[in-house]
């Protein structure tokens, strides 16, 4: 799985690599290739952490107080090439970017069509605000920080 920077797969389902979550249908969406076995990603969610009462526009939100960080995707809005838009207001939680080792994702999910399917890669503008976003965010994991301050489209 070598997936281009910005692209969106979709996991049907997906295995949580720490065991202790159930497996369940899950967007990922590289990041970076950290070298050729493994790359960081964000495993986006629907559900929503921001406080009560905060505007929740697409783009990145920032809320240090709240230890909140959050690249939001609006609910029908365009993000990628194709023109597709999550069903649902989407959340990066930069504290929640990862890395992922590309050989277990070969052996667990061999089969697009069946166990995954590619959605389609952000516009560069949307990739490229989502980057900003982690690497001003204050809770970016410091080993990805330098990573994706040098990541190309």
């Amino acid at each position: 799985m070598n997936f281009p920077v910005g692209t969106i797969v979709y996991f049907t389902p997906f295995y949580f690599p720490n065991g202790k979550s159930a497996p369940k249908n899950k967007y990922l969406i590289v990041l970076a290739h950290k070298d050729k076995d493994w790359l960081v990603a964000s495993l986006p969610s629907s559900v929503d952490h921001v406080p009560n009462g905060v505007s929740q526009d697409h783009g990145c939100l920032s809320l240090p107080k709240a230890m909140v960080y959050a690249y939001i995707f609006e609910q029908g809005r365009p993000v990628t090439k194709e023109g597709w838009s999550f069903p649902l207001t989407t959340y990066i939680y930069t504290s929640w970017i990862e890395a992922f080792d590309k050989r277990i994702f070969t052996e667990v999910y061999s089969v697009e069509g069946v166990d995954y399917k590619v959605i389609g890669r952000l516009v560069q503008e949307e990739y490229q605000a989502v980057l900003d976003c982690a690497l001003t965010s204050g809770d970016l994991k410091g080993r990805y920080r330098k990573l994706l301050q040098h990541v190309k489209y």
